[in-house]
């Protein structure tokens, strides 16, 4: 049996994130994660929220890590994932200012490609390579 990071590790040193994105897209297995691109964090009366109009959220963070990461002005991906009928939002906080994102989009882009594979990865259960393999087949 496999890490997740053993298998993250095979998707891309085999040059699968294209293919693994591509399955992610068709809601295989019925699971879905999705970068909340709209997403903006906010400071109102002393609490953090997180706001997005395109999936109407509006909530307030309540993690101690991501609340730290906002108040030290470090950038926060959101994503919104879903598996069966059930949703979930995550963060993701990088080691960037968040004022400083346009110079790192490149490692920035990867990192949350990375973090959406994983998060496949471990919500699938994939703890082999034969089952990463299955899950990007194209019927």
């Amino acid at each position: 049996m496999n890490s997740p990071h053993d298998i993250l590790n095979y998707v891309i040193q085999n040059g699968k994130e294209a293919d693994f994105l591509s399955a992610l897209m068709t809601n295989k297995e019925n699971y879905s994660i999705s970068e909340i691109i709209d997403a903006e964090i906010e400071l109102k009366d002393d609490k953090y929220y997180l706001n997005s109009d395109m999936y109407n959220l509006h909530m307030q963070i309540r993690d101690d890590d991501i609340v730290t990461a906002a108040m030290n002005g470090l950038y926060i991906t959101s994503f919104i994932s879903r598996q069966d009928n059930r949703y979930q939002i995550q963060f993701m906080v990088h080691r960037y200012p968040a004022l400083m994102k346009k110079d790192f989009e490149e490692e920035i882009v990867r990192e949350v490609v990375q973090y959406m594979i994983l998060r496949t990865i471990i919500s699938l259960h994939m703890n082999t390579c034969r089952k990463v393999d299955e899950y990007i087949r194209i019927p």
